[in-house]
């Protein structure tokens, strides 16, 4: 099985995918940890990315070494859509994601170390609204590092029939789709 999660910042990918791990016993990959630079000498608050060219190479290498996969972050990699049996579009509710974010940022305390106050409200607070209300990447659907709600769908407008829609992930939601994914191998659905 090849699975991937994609949305914007705290829609909840990497819990799910984390959930998804243990009943489909395969590798993961976060794509926030393949593209954000963090072996780069920083401050806090200072965030490096990857070129997407290289953050596509060191996923087709993660694709090519598993043949099961679970593949999640909000950065869209053309290929990973193509190889994937299944793609899990999450898009809840745009309030749903600064409110995890924020509660992310006071729960954990790496999150405080790594960001800062001043970031998580200037810059990671913005960028979940802009991921939501603006057109960014839409010009070059195969560039990885630029990402939005519009591109996402615009993406997956060419992989229709391996689609699974989700809005906010509750237990019972999350049982659906352990049971379309896992149990019954459905391909397309669209679960609200």
């Amino acid at each position: 099985m090849k699975i991937c999660l994609v949305g914007p910042s705290c829609a909840g990918k990497t819990t799910l995918a984390h959930k998804l791990k243990k009943i489909i016993k395969c590798k993961t990959l976060d794509l926030d940890q393949v593209f954000v630079d963090t072996s780069r000498p920083r401050k806090v608050g200072e965030i490096f990315y990857r070129s997407g060219k290289e953050g596509v190479k060191m996923v087709d290498n993660f694709m090519k070494e598993n043949k099961r996969w679970i593949i999640e972050g909000v950065f869209p990699v053309w290929k990973v859509f193509e190889e994937a049996e299944v793609i899990i579009f999450m898009k809840p509710f745009f309030l749903t994601p600064v409110f995890r974010q924020w509660r992310r940022f006071f729960a954990d305390e790496f999150q405080r170390k790594t960001f800062g106050f001043k970031t998580n409200f200037t810059f990671l607070t913005p960028d979940i609204m802009r991921q939501y209300f603006s057109n960014r990447g839409c010009s070059d659907l195969k560039d990885p590092t630029t990402f939005s709600i519009k591109k996402y769908e615009l993406m997956l407008a060419s992989f229709e029939k391996k689609i699974l829609k989700v809005g906010v992930i509750n237990y019972n939601l999350q049982k659906d789709i352990l049971k379309k994914i896992v149990l019954n191998g459905e391909t397309k659905s669209n679960v609200r």
